[in-house]
């Protein structure tokens, strides 16, 4: 099913289904360098609402495509609030709130403690 929101389409895989597998997108691609000079990528899945959650597939290609980049990979997972079905015409992703993220150098997810935006993520991280 395609939603449509004034100029907004939601994109469908659903016909690109081959045994529960079917390509994923990314919402927000961002390389840069560390403090010590290495490249970094962050990647970044967004949902709407707080506590939107990344279905277990996507979570894990995510993973997977982190794990074999030769350097430092980050992946967010962020929420907004903000709808176009309630007249909102733009996300400020920079200010949107990280859930949790996925740090390639721990192999392990990250839940920050503190109020995080991905702004906070990428200066945290990059240099």
């Amino acid at each position: 099913m395609i939603k449509r929101w004034e100029n907004r389409i939601e994109m469908d895989f659903s016909s690109m289904y081959d045994n529960n597998n079917h390509p994923s997108d990314i919402d927000l691609f961002f390389m840069g360098k560390t403090e010590k000079g290495e490249d970094i990528l962050i990647l970044g899945e967004r949902k709407w609402r707080r506590k939107g959650l990344i279905f277990n597939g996507q979570k894990r290609l995510l993973e997977a495509f982190a794990k074999r980049y030769k350097d430092p990979c980050i992946i967010l997972h962020i929420t907004h609030s903000e709808c176009w079905q309630n007249g909102d015409k733009s996300v400020d992703i920079g200010k949107c709130f990280v859930e949790e993220y996925y740090y390639s150098k721990i192999d392990d997810w990250v839940i920050p403690q503190h109020y995080t935006t991905v702004r906070d993520v990428i200066d945290k991280y990059r240099r």
